[in-house]
């Protein structure tokens, strides 16, 4: 199984709707398929992404949601998944959705969660 895409809405420490891409956004040359993971025709995924920003841009906030949307996908309780701080500000009847897009057997699949 490999993580695609995730897509978060509603988080309350982020202005817009957060959205982590691990799929290759380019032509990948025939030298580079080696460095990435093939998924199915010519879609690859990258194995390395790095966030770079200056003090208080968000960078852990986001290696922190990615993390949570990782312990969602694992089946943990929320309670147990040790970067649920980012949900501590959420007001009453405010959604947090989680689109998580997934590949598995030869099949995309988009997990939508409702917190």
């Amino acid at each position: 199984m490999k993580l695609l895409k995730i897509s978060i809405e509603g988080l309350p420490h982020f202005r817009n709707d957060l959205e982590v891409d691990f799929v290759a956004q380019q032509r990948v040359a025939a030298d580079d398929r080696e460095q990435l993971s093939h998924v199915f025709s010519n879609v690859y995924i990258n194995p390395v992404l790095s966030f770079i920003g200056i003090n208080a841009s968000g960078k852990t906030s986001i290696l922190k949601a990615i993390s949570f949307v990782i312990g969602v996908l694992n089946n943990e309780p929320i309670n147990n998944i040790r970067s649920k701080d980012l949900l501590e500000d959420l007001e009453k009847g405010q959604n947090v959705i989680i689109n998580a897009y997934i590949y598995h057997c030869d099949t995309v699949y988009k997990l939508r969660t409702w917190i």
